[in-house]
């Protein structure tokens, strides 16, 4: 799991940050909208082929609107599942929260789906809890935990395996999420309703100086792909492992297209899931637990490099 503790001056990295968001979109999800459509550089058929093996682990992640139509805002990914089936996912904040800016707005229902977004099995979310910096305080931490205490019938969900190692720069990342698709030489953008995934390259570990890990796509790479809209709150893996979760991109297409994931907080997550789904478990308590400690049993190491 992606754990930096950064703190740098405020003023500096505001500048550093305002700076960025100029020359890219918010992949933020207000009212009308979750994340940003930039567009797919690579094989689209490819990309739905590859993220078969992720079919257990990401989530679509659905809103209710005040009229009652269900509209997709993003995606999920699965951090624990008890014996009895629940299961807890991490999502994007700007996905949770209705109106930009006022973390306590929400749309009139949440639900998390498996499969394909018009066909798959859906399941209602219990409870969110987001982080207390998510936001208005640019500290990296974007997301909050779902609940979700109906077991699913149809997919054994499987969670994810945290990253164990030292990020770096020219390191091999997989995205995954239920964002648009597009082909390479198309302008139309299509919601297929299906799970992708694609493969880019890290090219700074400590983007902001917040820990966010931003990824660009390789020229010639049939599974490039750039975050698109709806994959906000998909998961970023190294080796394998969950290692960050997708925020933002950018809108431009072509080989520069970027992708920013951000960091995950290991000890306020770790606690929130406990403190909720295991604090009054029947015996044997002690496995349950064991079985969760081993799944945030894993560190990772800031990498430093000269400013």
């Amino acid at each position: 799991m992606v754990f930096l503790s950064v703190t740098p001056s405020k003023d500096k990295e505001m500048k550093k940050f305002v700076a960025y968001f100029l020359s890219t979109l918010f992949v933020w999800g207000f009212t009308t909208g979750s994340a940003n459509a930039a567009l797919v550089f690579g094989d689209g058929t490819a990309q739905l082929e590859y993220a078969e093996q992720y079919a257990n682990s990401v989530l679509s992640f659905q809103v209710q609107d005040e009229s009652g139509n269900w509209k997709p805002f993003g995606s999920g990914v699965v951090i624990d599942k008890t014996a009895d089936g629940k299961v807890s996912f991490l999502a994007a904040d700007h996905s949770i929260i209705k109106n930009s800016g006022d973390p306590t707005s929400r749309f009139n229902a949440y639900r998390v789906g498996v499969g394909n977004y018009f066909t798959g099995e859906t399941r209602p979310v219990a409870e969110f809890i987001l982080h207390p910096n998510a936001i208005g305080k640019i500290n990296g931490y974007s997301y909050g935990i779902g609940f979700v205490d109906d077991p699913f019938l149809t997919a054994n969900l499987e969670p994810v395996q945290f990253y164990n190692g030292t990020v770096m720069v020219g390191q091999e990342s997989v995205i995954a999420g239920y964002g648009v698709l597009e082909r390479v030489g198309s302008a139309e953008i299509t919601f297929t309703g299906d799970l992708r995934a694609g493969s880019n390259v890290i090219i700074d570990v400590n983007t902001f100086g917040l820990g966010y890990l931003t990824t660009q796509l390789e020229p010639g790479n049939a599974l490039g792909m750039g975050a698109s809209e709806f994959d906000s709150g998909g998961p970023l893996f190294i080796e394998g492992g969950f290692a960050a979760l997708t925020t933002f991109g950018s809108t431009y297409r072509g080989p520069f297209s970027r992708t920013s994931s951000n960091p995950i907080d290991f000890g306020f997550t770790q606690a929130s899931v406990t403190n909720r789904n295991y604090t009054s478990v029947p015996e044997p308590t002690s496995l349950v637990l064991l079985s969760f400690a081993s799944l945030f049993g894993v560190t990772i190491r800031k990498r430093s490099r000269a400013k």
